[in-house]
């Protein structure tokens, strides 16, 4: 059985040599206007269309409405409900990542609602079920801003629901990074109102009155509380290795004074890998007036990378082929270090015809994700599973590697039920089994850590065949790990 290096699937590896640019080209895939998410296909699809015009990174929502896009036990024990029930019993991430990877695209997981609750068009049971979690203002009542209503970010419980989702999503995924925005790590600056949070801010100033949401010490002194949770966390995925950690704030210095986002200080402590503050502006020189302050407060000689948010679509609204194009511009002469789109329906409208004016403008070359660059991931190793369930895959680069089963099955989610699948391995000499759960024709079998120049055995034993037309195949991808500096 001879392995296949599929040419269309290529790995950044073999690509290097023809890399003439190390930017970040990325963007937020939404489950709001959006169902990317909702089916294997749609997201094969939507990985191959975004390679194919030199998009490198996609950020997909993980933490949305107060639910997860994700299988997820922090989630199920806090919330009463392990994922968002579209999806079934499915695992979108899990798609997301190996259908990326396959082609060499970065996967940042998105944790958008961060600390907020709730939107008032979408009620969860989040506060229902722990109710003290609630952020305060100060008339007493529940913090709401912008029809969100928020969490108490203060709050330890609080922090560490959000950083023990951070932790699983790290430790079940071969995720490359993770990421907040302007609600994490946020409040609204109508929050901190509660008992214990009033003390601690007393115990500080010296001073029992209540202050002014607005109050600039006070403003500070919870903002530097958030930079310091920002900091733990940070310090938190650090162990994972290899993972970045990215923020996408409000624009300084409004997001500090309306949500407690000091995104200047982060830069200046080095708290993120990477920053993506919201140049959400409707006109170019809106953005370019906007990127300048920014750069200006943000962009630190070795500090995180800056690669603004460009606001692509919002509600009826679609950005101009001109003014997507001069905003690139504007990034690239400001010395940043790329961009990520906000969000990929924009791109795909109209027959994606922004995507393809970028593809015929500045990303008409292969680019590296930054942090890529130092370590190229290698190409996916495949094999077709013949007529007896076995293949035969030969790998030449030490490292971990994951072993996929992929047997097809990309049509309608509800037409692919899962599937019982036994995986046997011999590598090395040593042999293995895993009897898998095979949803949508995939499933992640295990890791192996693979020498160079090494032969991997595969036997896949299944009740029920491929779809005619879709042979099955063993899949191997590099991992996290096997990429670390």
């Amino acid at each position: 059985m001879r392995t296949i290096l599929t040419s269309f699937l290529l790995g950044i590896s073999a690509l290097a040599a023809q890399v003439e640019a190390q930017e970040l080209r990325g963007v937020w895939i939404a489950n709001t206007g959006s169902t990317v998410l909702e089916s294997r296909a749609e997201i094969a699809q939507t990985m191959e269309v975004l390679r194919a015009h030199g998009i490198n990174t996609v950020y997909p929502v993980m933490w949305s409405k107060g639910l997860t896009c994700y299988p997820s036990a922090v989630a199920k024990e806090v919330v009463g409900s392990a994922i968002d029930p579209r999806y079934g019993d499915r695992d979108p991430l899990e798609q997301v990542i190996y259908e990326a990877h396959r082609r060499g695209i970065e996967v940042v997981a998105w944790l958008e609602y961060g600390f907020a609750a709730e939107h008032a068009k979408k009620p969860t049971t989040l506060l229902k079920r722990n109710p003290k979690w609630a952020a305060v203002g100060p008339d007493g009542k529940r913090v709401e801003k912008n029809d969100f209503t928020w969490a108490n970010a203060f709050d330890p419980e609080v922090q560490s629901f959000v950083t023990d989702m951070v932790v699983e999503l790290a430790r079940t995924y071969d995720i490359d990074g993770l990421q907040g925005d302007d609600r994490l790590p946020a409040l609204p600056s109508t929050g901190g109102y509660d008992a214990a949070t009033l003390k601690a801010w007393a115990q500080h100033s010296g001073s029992t009155k209540k202050p002014e949401p607005k109050d600039e010490a006070w403003v500070a002194w919870r903002a530097d509380r958030l930079s310091d949770w920002l900091a733990q966390l940070q310090t938190t995925v650090r162990g994972f290795g290899g993972l970045q950690l990215s923020s996408s704030p409000s624009c300084y210095p409004w997001g500090l004074n309306e949500y407690l986002q000091d995104a200047q200080a982060w830069a200046e402590r080095g708290l993120v890998d990477a920053l993506h503050p919201q140049v959400y502006r409707y006109d170019l020189p809106a953005y370019v007036r906007t990127l300048r302050e920014q750069t200006s407060a943000l962009q630190r000689r070795d500090g995180p990378l800056l690669a603004p948010g460009v606001l692509v679509k919002s509600g009826s609204y679609v950005i101009s082929s001109e003014y997507l194009l001069g905003a690139v511009q504007a990034n690239r002469d400001a010395g940043c270090a790329g961009e990520v789109h906000f969000f990929l329906e924009g791109l795909r409208e109209r027959d994606d015809a922004l995507l393809k004016a970028l593809h015929a403008g500045p990303y008409r070359t292969e680019a590296l994700a930054p942090w890529r660059v130092a370590k190229p991931r290698p190409a996916p190793i495949e094999a077709l599973v013949d007529g007896e369930g076995r293949a035969e895959l030969t790998v030449q680069q030490t490292g971990q590697w994951d072993l996929w089963i992929d047997l097809g099955g990309l049509g309608p989610a509800k037409t692919n039920a899962a599937q019982q699948v036994e995986v046997s391995w011999t590598l090395a000499g040593v042999s293995g089994s895993q009897r898998v759960r095979v949803h949508e024709g995939l499933a992640r079998v295990t890791r192996l850590q693979v020498p160079a120049n090494a032969g991997v055995s595969v036997q896949v034993r299944a009740a029920a065949k491929a779809p005619a037309g879709t042979p099955g195949r063993a899949v191997l991808l590099a991992t996290r790990e096997m990429l670390a500096k």
